[in-house]
Parts: structure tokens; sequence; C-alpha cells
């Protein structure tokens, strides 16, 4: 589960390093702003192309909870 991150490129080695080392993880992003909404679909993008064994559960709204 990830809240609180903007998904930007400074995030990603971190991410990626998570990857590597669970490589069966299934990820749970959240949001607030429409902005934090595309970087998120951004970064899903980003990790699919370098780690395809990563699942995806599902991207979700932070004021909806």
């Amino acid at each position: 589960y990830v809240f609180g991150h903007s998904y930007g490129e400074v995030d990603l080695p971190y991410f990626f390093k998570i990857a590597d080392i669970c490589p069966k993880a299934i990820w749970h992003l959240y949001w607030f702003s429409k902005e934090d909404l595309m970087c998120a679909n951004n970064f899903l993008s980003n990790l699919r192309t370098m780690r395809n064994n990563a699942d995806i559960g599902e991207i979700r709204k932070l004021k909806d909870m």
C-alpha cells in the first residue's frame, strides 16, 4: 500500500527496489488530487514496463476512504 508519495521520478528507484525484493507484490496506490492520479498512472506504466511480474491491486482516492 502506497500513501503520501508523489509517484514522481524521484520515487521510482525506491519502488523499483521494493519490486526487486518482492517481485510478486500487489500494489495499491492512493491519490489525493487529479495530478496525483495522473502521476500514479504514469508510475504504474513505469512499474509494469520495468517489472512485469508486479500486480496492480487498485488506484483509490484517499478522500473516499
